[in-house]
């Protein structure tokens, strides 16, 4: 895979001596007749690496006229993107690329798809990880941007994998990062409100992502949950197949549901599955990937066998102890999604249920008094805390939690101390839910990133 170098010297404007092996933005990645594009973001500033990257012999290209160190180029970004177009040219052809798409469960079925496709070669690119049967990374975005995510499909190419699992955010769609790549399938688990300090209203945010939908291949297939009520609307402007699954009449219908603390059951059109992993959400994440296996001619046979080992995600409804009490990491932070994980716990048997949650900062302040409605709603005892409260006071966002509270909560603006106090309160039988962080492993809190992991600080407390 490479581009010439009178193409390259073309669109630039520029003359470079070698032909273009690679593009991209981080310096760790830059190797010989590499182009490197430093930009200056939010958390790194690629233009403290000119001298490395030069002395790797690449070729750096930025937008600063002041900086003389590599070329500066007018216009930077529309003739990056005309080099990309020109060198990942056809590169989704050489995979079959699966997109996953919704407010929740799209880490979970993309990890799930990965590991019962461990037979094939593979990457699954997510939230904090990206791996393959080649090489490991890791991310700070659900989608890489655009240079990052193209730079994996080379090393993909190159490393013969036939298999690509992928989280798409809307974001990602609305920033073009996804532009290059042409995917095979399109899951779509749920759609509800969530990013609005970012799309503003809920109908960019819902339009925004079937968009991905403009990203098919000509045989593409759109695999969708029936029960959604964003469905009919889908339903109107999907113009690929459209493959249903759910609990209402669907292509892969979900019946008689068994839930409990330890594991789940349930039918899908008359074949039973068994499963380790917890809540109506697991299932419905479950469903989406035997649809998707069905649509590879892969048996419901081979399907159970699959399933039977899937444990859950690190920090999603993660039993992290279970002896005289239960303590419980999740990741859930949508309103909806804690609804849910919130309804299945309490539908269980136990003594009380112990709650710490907290809200994020600088983002949807609407729906902190639906976090707090819920967690009085269903819980014995509230805790709220902090989550990422970024720039804003922990102290007023916990107010807002407050707002429609039924009876009262705790307020504890340190999360450790606020888990340290559940643990202590903890009698025989009771079931402790740390909420809203699952596996994440920092706090951002006054512009900083302070280290910090729910399911390590739990531990830690009760050694």
């Amino acid at each position: 895979m490479e581009i010439r170098k009178k193409q390259v010297s073309d669109i630039l404007g520029i003359s470079i001596p070698f032909d273009i092996l690679g593009i991209v933005e981080d310096v760790q990645y830059v190797k010989e007749q590499y182009l490197f594009v430093v930009r200056k973001g939010k958390n790194y500033d690629s233009f403290e690496d000119i001298e490395k990257a030069l002395s790797l012999n690449a070729i750096v290209v930025h937008e600063n006229m002041n900086e003389k160190r590599g070329f500066f180029i007018q216009d930077l970004s529309l003739k990056i993107h005309l080099i990309m177009k020109e060198f990942y040219k056809n590169i989704s052809e050489h995979f079959k690329i699966i997109g996953v798409c919704g407010t929740n469960g799209k880490s979970s079925v993309v990890m799930y798809l990965y590991e019962m496709m461990k037979e094939k070669r593979r990457m699954k690119i997510g939230t904090h990880f990206i791996e393959s049967d080649a090489f490991k990374w890791h991310s700070d975005n659900t989608t890489p941007s655009e240079i990052t995510l193209m730079h994996l499909f080379q090393l993909a190419f190159e490393s013969d994998i036939e298999y690509v699992f992928m989280e798409v955010s809307s974001h990602a769609i609305d920033q073009k990062r996804i532009n290059y790549i042409e995917f095979d399938y399109i899951i779509y688990t749920n759609i509800d409100r969530d990013h609005l300090d970012y799309h503003k209203t809920l109908i960019h945010y819902r339009y925004t992502k079937y968009k991905l939908m403009q990203h098919m291949k000509a045989k593409g297939i759109v695999i969708a949950n029936r029960d959604e009520l964003y469905y009919q609307e889908l339903k109107q402007i999907c113009t690929h197949p459209l493959i249903t699954y759910g609990i209402k009449a669907s292509h892969f219908q979900i019946c008689d549901l068994m839930l409990s603390r330890n594991e789940s059951s349930f039918y899908v059109n008359r074949f039973y599955f068994h499963t380790r992993l917890l809540s109506k959400l697991n299932v419905y994440n479950l469903s989406a990937c035997i649809a998707l296996f069905r649509m590879m001619k892969i048996s419901y046979h081979d399907i159970y066998k699959k399933i039977l080992p899937l444990t859950s995600m690190e920090g999603r409804l993660e039993i992290v102890y279970d002896r005289e009490f239960s303590v419980i990491v999740d990741y859930a932070h949508s309103a909806k999604a804690f609804y849910e994980v919130l309804r299945f716990l309490s539908s269980l048997e136990y003594h009380r249920f112990i709650l710490v949650v907290g809200c994020g900062g600088d983002r949807e302040k609407q729906k902190r008094s639906e976090i707090g409605y819920y967690s009085s709603s269903f819980c014995d005892i509230c805790i709220f805390t902090e989550d990422n409260s970024r720039y804003e006071s922990v102290y007023e966002i916990m107010e807002d939690m407050c707002l429609r509270v039924r009876g009262k909560a705790h307020l504890i603006s340190e999360r450790q101390k606020a888990i340290e106090y559940a643990i202590k309160i903890a009698e025989k039988d009771d079931i402790i839910l740390v909420s809203g962080k699952g596996n994440e492993q920092f706090l951002e809190h006054e512009g900083k990133r302070i280290p910090f992991n729910d399911k390590n600080t739990i531990l830690k407390i009760l050694e």
